[in-house]
């Protein structure tokens, strides 16, 4: 039989009237209020429950309070494993995602999807750029609002600019239902073009007194960044956005990372634009100066050299 679910207003109440003394932990209510607490900073008390709760009390006897808050936002399949009531309570934790989804207005449906291509977070301007489409109408910020309000996104407060993300758990599912939609190609195509855009926009700034800012905006997106390498069909952009972040990768150290991303670029793209190869090129010969691979920088120094004559010529 399946559960019925009472006719309440939000999960967020669904889950705050879910008895707190779980068979498996009977004597444990203060560490489930501090798992709470730590998930939900902003709520004290933990009143806005995230889901996941019931599966990480059943791990409450094997992880300190603070390894469980950092695998339930890890990796919902983490808490996963054990008994079969465990997996119960997984099939429940679905079914109670998906309720929650069902109440929300089809645009915030639509935009919750979407919303599974970023990867570690976004902001309200790249939301704006990649998750409508051209002859779509709606507010982007209120849908925002009511997923958070819905306890379906997290709201990370900065001090230049607000960021939101989303559990793994909840991303995953939007994932799944974002992939089977005939939009899912546009909106993937739309995170490339708008991660191209914003590394060639802060590539001149490295080298400028603005540096410290623009590392940090690009930290902030590296994960968006590897999305978009890894899942990019598109050999000239994923070129344009390597030859585009090596400096970065040099400043920040992340050396190996970028060798990797440019040496697979350069391979999957020996067409098209000989500048935007130049600059690759020229790139991956710095960054194998730094990791004392002389063989491998010279041989790309020499190639990139050679493109930016011909380009004069």
């Amino acid at each position: 039989m399946e559960a019925e679910f009472p006719p309440l207003r939000s999960l967020n109440d669904l889950l705050h009237n879910l008895p707190l003394q779980l068979t498996s932990c009977v004597g444990r209510e203060e560490e489930i209020r501090e798992i709470k607490r730590l998930l939900c900073p902003k709520q004290s008390g933990g009143s806005s429950t995230p889901f996941g709760i019931e599966l990480a009390a059943a791990k409450i006897n094997l992880l300190s309070i603070r390894q469980i808050a950092a695998r339930l936002d890890k990796n919902f399949h983490d808490l996963k494993g054990g008994s079969v009531t465990t997996d119960k309570r997984h099939r429940t934790l679905t079914a109670l995602i998906d309720w929650s989804y069902n109440l929300l207005q089809p645009p915030e449906q639509t935009l919750l999807r979407r919303l599974s291509v970023f990867a570690g977070g976004w902001t309200l301007e790249a939301a704006e750029a990649i998750c409508v489409e051209t002859d779509e109408e709606f507010d982007v910020l209120e849908a925002l609002s009511r997923l958070e309000q819905s306890s379906l996104l997290l709201v990370e407060e900065q001090a230049e600019s607000n960021r939101f993300r989303l559990l793994e758990t909840i991303r995953q599912y939007a994932a799944d239902k974002h992939l089977a939609t005939e939009a899912a190609e546009d909106v993937r195509t739309r995170h490339l073009a708008y991660f191209v855009r914003l590394a060639e926009q802060a590539e001149s700034y490295l080298t400028r007194k603005e540096q410290g800012e623009w590392k940090r905006t690009l930290d902030a997106d590296h994960d968006n960044f590897r999305a978009a390498l890894s899942s990019s069909e598109d050999p000239q952009q994923r070129l344009r956005l390597a030859g585009a972040l090596w400096r970065f990768w040099s400043m920040q150290g992340y050396i190996s990372e970028g060798l990797h991303w440019l040496k697979d670029a350069l391979s999957d793209c020996r067409d098209g634009s000989s500048q935007i190869r130049a600059g690759a090129l020229n790139g991956l010969g710095v960054l194998a100066v730094q990791q004392n691979d002389h063989t491998t920088a010279q041989t790309a120094l020499e190639e990139s050299l050679a493109l930016y004559i011909g380009l004069e010529a």
